[in-house]
């Protein structure tokens, strides 16, 4: 068995099968490559078409190529859910972003998330998230600009807050960290990273 026939071969080891991922991307037309690259760019290799409209013009002809292809899968009990049939085919398909492309496409899923009340109080880590990613692009391209930092900071800063008022103490610290990462040389911290030191001692 090879790994054209299967993502989980027991022969195929991960290097080979980002080869054969790659190939396989590579010769999939113009639209359904397009896709499949913009789609990488969501969390835990799964979104819902309404996320994917944010970046993209799905079409149901398109999504069906690559579920026909094994490289997406629909959700049988949430239709209007999709996610990637390995984790590794997200992975290759992101790394083929360029970082400019990456920071326009975590900006825009950011934005649109935020641009709606409701789902900006119901997903903050998704928010934060997008911020994130478009901030550590951003800041490749140009470390002296931290305009995208320091938004995602704030962001993540307030979903460790949201988290922390729940039951998941994991979560607010994990987004704390994040922010903290984000945040800069330290000798140029101030009461904002203070107030998240603070709310990390809290959680311990």
């Amino acid at each position: 068995m090879n790994c054209g026939s299967t993502w989980n071969s027991p022969g195929c080891s991960a290097n080979t099968l980002r080869i054969v991922i790659a190939a396989r991307l590579d010769h999939l037309s113009p639209e359904g490559r397009d896709l499949i690259r913009k789609s990488s760019v969501f969390a835990r290799s799964s979104f819902t078409l309404a996320e994917l409209d944010l970046i993209a013009v799905p079409t149901g002809e398109v999504l069906g190529r690559l579920e026909e292809e094994e490289l997406l899968e629909h959700d049988g009990d949430r239709p209007d859910v999709w996610r990637f049939s390995h984790g590794m085919v997200r992975d290759v398909a992101y790394e083929s972003l360029p970082k400019r492309e990456r920071q326009r496409l975590h900006l825009l899923v950011a934005d649109g998330l935020s641009g709606n009340p409701e789902t900006a109080a119901r997903r903050p880590r998704a928010i934060a998230f997008h911020l994130e990613q478009a901030a550590l692009a951003s800041l490749d391209l140009n470390p002296r600009d931290r305009t995208l930092a320091e938004r995602a900071v704030e962001a993540l800063a307030r979903a460790g807050d949201i988290a922390r008022e729940g039951p998941n103490m994991k979560a607010a610290e994990e987004d704390y960290r994040r922010a903290l990462d984000l945040a800069g040389p330290e000798r140029a911290w101030g009461l904002r990273e203070a107030r998240i030191l603070a709310s990390l001692g809290e959680i311990r």
